[in-house]
């Protein structure tokens, strides 16, 4: 009985989540994952992936993880591999995927009848800045596929296991990939399948790190749809920061007015306490010191006028 209530609770779930008529889902809803809900609602303690706050597909667990820097894990998969830990870069860019694939409620253009993503056409500008700053970290994946080239599951602690499959040598993102659009189309892709694609056509292709324009695009291939992005606090955020700044600059400008009018004060009060020039003493010119110092004549004695040719030799 307790087997066939988790078959019932399980079943019930999957057709609540895979729940796309013929020709795909046409309203916002949740893929078919590990770890999204079955219908997009709001999350407000979400501790990564804020975008989605008032209407996610995903839960605060999984974001807890997406939140640490540099990225560890995501369920099952680590992304500790060749025991070395991510790039800062390469980790913030990973997290905008990862929030991107687990909270996002507008991939519904993209999904299939069974709730599973298809081809997902991401820019080819994220595609290039996401392989930019990745290429020098460390993979262990066999082949080129995450799907089926690492090791996934717990182990007894509930820690995942070790990514990397017997045998495989690590090498670099550039090494496995070569070029942005390989690593797009392969990294996550399956037998006769690809979660995503790399694609030029910035009308109708997706941004990880962009809701807003990721909402135009759903749009566009569904005009018929309402897709849903959370207001931004950016403009909030900007504004604050402006202002803090205007404070800061007019505080500073203050305290040096403040300065300037002390040592002002400072140096008149020391110009009326110092005391009258005193008269300089007179003193005598060197003409009158010559005079001064000559011997006088005494009386009845004669005037020496003699050149010094008289001197008496010896």
């Amino acid at each position: 009985m307790k087997y066939l209530a988790t078959f019932v609770f399980l079943l019930t779930i999957s057709f609540v989540q895979c729940n796309c008529p013929a020709g795909g889902c046409t309203e916002p809803a949740c893929p078919a994952g590990k770890y999204q809900k079955p219908a997009p609602s709001p999350e407000k303690d979400l501790q990564m992936c804020n975008d989605y706050k008032c209407n996610s597909c995903c839960s605060t667990n999984i974001t807890k993880q997406i939140s640490v820097t540099p990225l560890e894990r995501v369920g099952t998969l680590s992304y500790h591999q060749c025991n070395k830990s991510f790039s800062n870069a390469c980790s913030k860019e990973t997290s905008y995927m990862e929030c991107f694939y687990q909270c996002s409620p507008n991939l519904y253009p993209w999904m299939n009848e069974q709730g599973k993503l298809r081809n997902v056409p991401i820019c080819a500008s994220f595609c290039e800045a996401w392989f930019a700053t990745c290429k020098t970290d460390y993979t262990c994946v066999a082949g080129e596929s995450w799907l089926t080239g690492l090791n996934y599951g717990t182990d007894v602690n509930g820690d995942p296991v070790n990514p990397c499959k017997s045998g495989v040598q690590c090498r670099t993102y550039e090494q496995v990939y070569g070029t942005a659009e390989n690593m797009c189309n392969t990294m996550f892709s399956g037998v006769g399948f690809s979660l995503m694609k790399y694609t030029l056509d910035n009308k109708t292709c997706l941004i990880p790190s962009d809701p807003v324009h990721n909402k135009e695009a759903a749009m566009a291939m569904k005009p018929d749809s309402t897709p849903i992005t959370c207001e931004s606090n950016d403009s909030y955020t900007d504004t604050g920061l402006i202002v803090g700044i205007v404070f800061a600059v007019l505080g500073g400008l203050f305290l040096i007015g403040a300065a300037v009018a002390f040592y002002l004060r400072t140096k008149q009060g020391k110009g009326k306490d110092k005391p009258a020039n005193k008269p300089k003493e007179a003193t005598a010119k060197p003409e009158e010191m010559d005079t001064l110092n000559k011997p006088k004549n005494q009386p009845g004695t004669p005037p020496n006028t003699r050149d010094g040719s008289d001197i008496e030799e010896a």
